[in-house]
């Protein structure tokens, strides 16, 4: 799923590769999910009671607009809903301005679990200009790591103006929510 455009009013546009919404399951067991850009969550939105599965594949090079602080979510934006990943690879996604370059949650009652015991999950080289390079977790939203999790090489910025590319809060994890760590890695951001 790749190449595409979605863009609103009012940072309005969410999932510009895939948008799960509804009640509605998305599985994802290989592929990619790339160079897609949305207002919010440019690879994938993920709406409340909705979940979205990952067992592999990559979610790589998408990105959110820059118009303002509400475009959360390079690669992936939770919003009350469930993400699960169990295999696979989040890399080289960036916000325009806004938190998450890899991963984020925004409003609250989203539950997102990593757990590679069975396959190898990588979390790296995503950019936020805002908190959270890798991941952002707002309050109100549950975020598990287990083992098998590699979370590297992770940047976020304050600025997003060329030249301006102040270190931010959170290269690797921002978080005001719950955050639970039992293994992994965190390294280099």
């Amino acid at each position: 799923i790749a190449g595409n455009y979605k863009r609103g009013s009012n940072s309005s546009c969410t999932g510009g590769g895939v948008e799960v919404e509804n009640n509605a399951t998305f599985n994802m067991y290989g592929g990619f999910i790339q160079d897609n850009h949305a207002d919010n969550g440019g690879g994938v939105f993920v709406d409340a009671e909705s979940t979205f599965n990952m067992y592999g594949g990559t979610i790589q090079n998408n990105s959110t607009n820059g118009d303002g602080w509400q475009n959360h979510g390079g690669g992936v934006l939770i919003e009350g809903g469930t993400f699960n990943m169990e295999g696979g690879t989040i890399t080289s996604n960036r916000t325009g301005t806004g938190n998450g370059g890899g991963i984020a949650m925004r409003g609250s009652g989203g539950v997102a679990t990593l757990s590679g015991e069975n396959h190898e999950i990588v979390i790296s080289n995503n950019i936020s200009f805002g908190t959270g390079g890798g991941i952002f977790v707002n309050s109100g939203n549950t975020f598990t790591i287990g083992n098998g999790v590699s979370i590297i090489g992770n940047k976020a910025y304050q600025c997003p103006t060329e030249g301006h590319q102040t270190p931010g809060r959170g290269g690797g994890i921002f978080s005001t929510g719950t955050l639970k760590i039992n293994g992994g890695t965190i390294s280099n951001n």
